[in-house]
């Protein structure tokens, strides 16, 4: 049981560090993407439904909990910078078009 714990607890430092690093990346292109908005897009309110509550839960369970609740809000934080990109790209294309360029 000792072995079998001691591989858990390894592969659930690799799982959050894997999500720590992602963390960093994804901060980092937020921050390229939207400079002034970027604490608001990984502040992380989730829907109804979509919402994980951090540390719940103790343990295994809660560490896998908190990989998850990270995962996921720096799901939403990706598609809110995107939506943002999108938005401004086209917004940059019109100004062009209206511009005659």
């Amino acid at each position: 049981m000792t072995k079998r714990d001691a591989e858990v607890d390894t592969a659930t430092s690799a799982l959050r560090a894997a999500a720590d690093d992602v963390a960093t990346c994804v901060a980092e292109l937020m921050h390229f993407i939207a400079p002034h908005g970027v604490s608001a897009l990984l502040d992380w309110r989730g829907r109804s439904g979509d919402r994980i509550e951090p540390r719940t839960q103790f343990g295994l369970i809660g560490e896998i909990h908190d990989v998850t609740y990270q995962l996921r809000a720096l799901q939403r934080a990706t598609e809110l910078a995107t939506r943002r990109a999108r938005r401004r790209a086209a917004e940059g294309g019109a100004r062009l078009e209206r511009s005659g360029g």
